[in-house]
């Protein structure tokens, strides 16, 4: 246990070392960035409310138990149109202040990462070629040309998106939690009982995904290294009637390289029914626990529905929202390439 711990601490010490100086600049507007993620993650909870507010208020002359003006609305003297009229209007900003925070931090962090990625191509590029002869001699150029290019805009896919997902729905991840707590916690708890099967399948075929995917990126840079060096050698190709040959070898690794992202597919492809399978098992429990709960008169039904709301946005943990485009396992090869080829 303790050296597979080492294994798995040992790539990210590397990925720190050489990623947080080149974003050590930028820390203030990551930081901004952040604040307007939380800030996205708390207007997306409220949400629900406006719809909870006109089911309770507007349709069944229930308390609302609005967080923080629960008191003055369901004390104040408002018409049901005036009440309608606030929850439309609620509805509305909510919306406009969620877009803007949003057209804000995914402005910030695409910056952040092309200037990231500048820094990191620019060194990367400086490192390789004061690298010593017989480091060059033992590695192809087309594997070092794809290190620089595809694998380094990788990095910065998964900084400008990958990430991007991963935070802000972390946070709306907490937020929806936190919320279905205050609201009911036997219904919070009704509503997480798939949570753990969940985790575990999630956690399962992504390391299995994560695994194929670097398979297939091995295959990916071995093709085109092999195509780079039979076209800038074309001519010796040619005069020594090597082309069936280099078909043969190209057309293999093709093969490996097909056979590999179909496996990543086929993971792919079993994990999104397994997800929605268990999310509606998920739903059907909350369904069951709150319609009973409505009818005991224990809750209301806007908070059943604000319930379901939270539901569908938390059902999914946020992690698995960066598991389709698969970015840090397709990226993860580069620093590892980067501190590989080191000259030691």
């Amino acid at each position: 246990m303790r050296a597979w711990s080492s294994r798995m601490a040992r790539p990210i010490k590397d990925a720190i070392e050489h990623f947080l100086p080149l974003l050590r600049p930028y820390w203030k507007q990551l930081c901004v960035a952040l604040v307007a993620m939380w800030l996205d993650a708390v207007l997306t909870v409220f949400r629900p409310w406006p719809l909870k507010v006109v089911i309770d208020r507007v349709l069944s002359h229930k308390p609302s138990r609005v967080p923080f003006i629960r008191t003055w609305l369901d004390s104040a003297s408002f018409s049901r149109m005036e009440i309608l009229y606030g929850a439309c209007v609620a509805t509305l900003l909510i919306a406009i202040i969620t877009g803007l925070l949003t057209y804000y931090f995914t402005q910030v962090m695409g910056q952040v990462g092309q200037h990231f990625v500048f820094a990191l191509r620019r060194n990367l590029f400086a490192h390789m070629q004061r690298l010593s002869l017989r480091f060059h001699d033992l590695q192809r150029t087309g594997d070092l040309t794809t290190r620089l290019t595809s694998e380094v805009q990788a990095i910065q896919d998964m900084i400008a998106n990958g990430l991007i997902m991963l935070v802000s729905n972390l946070f709306l991840f907490i937020g929806m939690l936190v919320l279905m707590v205050w609201l009911s916690w036997p219904m919070a708890l009704a509503t997480l009982a798939v949570a753990p099967l969940l985790l575990l399948v999630v956690f399962r075929y992504t390391r299995r995904i994560k695994v194929a995917t670097r398979k297939a990126r091995v295959c990916t840079r071995r093709m085109g290294a092999l195509a780079q060096e039979t076209l800038s050698s074309i001519r010796i190709v040619q005069g020594l009637a090597q082309e069936e040959q280099q078909d043969e070898r190209f057309q293999e690794r093709s093969e490996s390289n097909l056979q590999a992202y179909l496996e990543t597919v086929r993971y792919q492809a079993r994990l999104a029914p397994l997800v929605d399978g268990l999310a509606a098992v998920g739903l059907m429990i909350v369904m069951w626990y709150g319609a009973r709960q409505v009818l005991e008169g224990a809750m209301t039904t806007g908070d059943v529905v604000t319930e379901v709301a939270c539901r569908s946005s938390s059902a999914i943990p946020p992690w698995m929202h960066a598991t389709p485009s698969l970015q840090p396992a397709r990226s993860c090869n580069a620093p590892s390439g980067k501190c590989n080829s080191a000259d030691r």
